[in-house]
């Protein structure tokens, strides 16, 4: 150890000795030796000059070239990858070109061993350009019940250029916006790209404006009670049972502000004096500005149930007349004959139709009448809500005799 620790000094200017003489020596020799350069930057000259034909390079360039290079060692020592020029120079194509070469230019004393390509595929179009609508597809859905409308944009058609093939691809510019943002009306500024009838994305086109000006309105949709709304009076004879909705609310759409506040629509008014029986009835609604029917089935109705007067006979036998106030030490028999009462009977359908000749009661008062054979009118007992018309007989033969006799 203590070895190695003496001389220090003596030993440090040796190895820098020996350093600048393996300089020295490498200097007097220069090897020939050789490299590798990855990823030279090609660059594509005179544009221009394509431009002025009205042509477009289709599709992506070739951008890089990989070379290994030979020479002196000394000529590697400082070379740096911009000292490297790969060029392709596009005013010498011709429209027969399907590639042009390379041009590698490099630092004196140094060549190329060899090249990853020797040319790039070139493919050239015709430039051409058109104008294109431009639409804003929304992204997902609106939140609750809210539905976001595009109310305009500017400019609505946009200018492309490019390859004919690649212009020709583009039936759209595109921007998109989350609707998902937009809770009220407003304007925004979209980027726009140009795009083929499925939305993608197509590249190698330029545009005239990448940012349009879009406005957007924000309508709710809302289902609202219907209220009815009637006027006039129901021709004699008839009666309202009961006015069915169908369906019982209505869905609207409009400005939002509006539909929040709205707690139920009401009908135009029904004229109930043109009403003569029961249906269902087409309906239209009292609707202010800036709210419309969101359903594009727009048949509304009513189904009014209406309760008309109607007349019904029942024929009653006369076994079932009673005799009413015969005094206790008489009997009475019906004399002439006739087997049945044809009772006619009116009152609202409703009513009328639960009547059947149980529910009717003839009787002949024969208070006041002694033993005698006399001709007694036939009475009706009163029904709620019936009311007679006529009876026919409405007079029978009794004949009264003594319990005794």
């Amino acid at each position: 150890m203590n070895i190695l620790k003496k001389n220090l000094k003596l030993k440090f200017f040796s190895l820098i000795a020996a350093i600048m003489l393996w300089y020295i020596v490498i200097a007097s020799v220069n090897p020939t030796i050789e490299n590798t350069y990855n990823n030279i930057p090609i660059t594509y000259l005179n544009e221009s000059s394509i431009n002025e034909r009205d042509l477009a390079i289709v599709g992506d360039k070739v951008e890089t070239i990989n070379l290994r290079l030979r020479g002196s060692t000394n000529r590697f020592m400082n070379l740096k990858t911009s000292d490297i020029k790969a060029e392709v120079n596009l005013a010498e194509y011709n429209e027969n070109d399907r590639e042009l070469p390379i041009q590698v230019t490099l630092p004196e004393g140094l060549n190329i061993v060899s090249k990853s390509i020797n040319s790039v595929p070139i493919r050239i179009e015709k430039e051409i350009s058109k104008t294109v609508q431009v639409k804003i597809p929304f992204e997902n859905k609106p939140n609750n019940n809210l539905i976001v409308e595009t109310n305009s944009i500017f400019p609505e058609r946009i200018s492309i250029a490019g390859p004919s093939s690649q212009v020709d691809l583009v039936t759209q510019v595109v921007g998109n916006v989350n609707i998902n943002s937009i809770n009220k009306n407003t304007t925004m500024n979209l980027e726009v790209y140009p795009a083929d009838a499925k939305g993608n994305k197509v590249n190698g086109v330029t545009i005239s404006q990448k940012f349009v000006n879009a406005s957007f309105n924000v309508k709710m949709v809302k289902s609202i009670p219907i209220e009815i709304v009637t006027t006039g009076k129901l021709q004699d004879g008839l009666k309202k049972i009961d006015i069915k909705k169908t369906p019982p609310e209505v869905s609207v759409i409009g400005d939002l502000e509006k539909v929040e506040k709205l707690e139920k629509i009401k009908t135009k008014p029904i004229d109930l004096s043109l009403i003569t029986d029961s249906g269902s009835y087409d309906i239209d609604f009292e609707i202010e500005d800036g709210i419309s029917l969101s359903s594009s089935n727009n048949n509304y109705k009513v189904e009014i149930l209406l309760d008309k007067v109607i007349d019904k006979t029942l024929n009653i036998k006369t076994s079932k007349i009673d005799m009413k106030n015969l005094n206790p030490s008489l009997n009475s028999k019906i004399s002439n004959e006739i087997n049945l009462v044809a009772v006619t009977i009116r009152g609202y359908e409703s009513t009328i139709k639960k009547i059947n000749s149980d529910n009717i009661n003839l009787y002949v008062d024969l208070k006041d009448d002694g033993v005698s054979s006399v001709s007694k009118e036939i009475k009706f007992e009163k029904i709620d809500g019936v009311d007679l018309i006529s009876l026919s007989p409405n007079t029978i033969k009794v004949d009264i005799t003594s319990k005794n006799d």
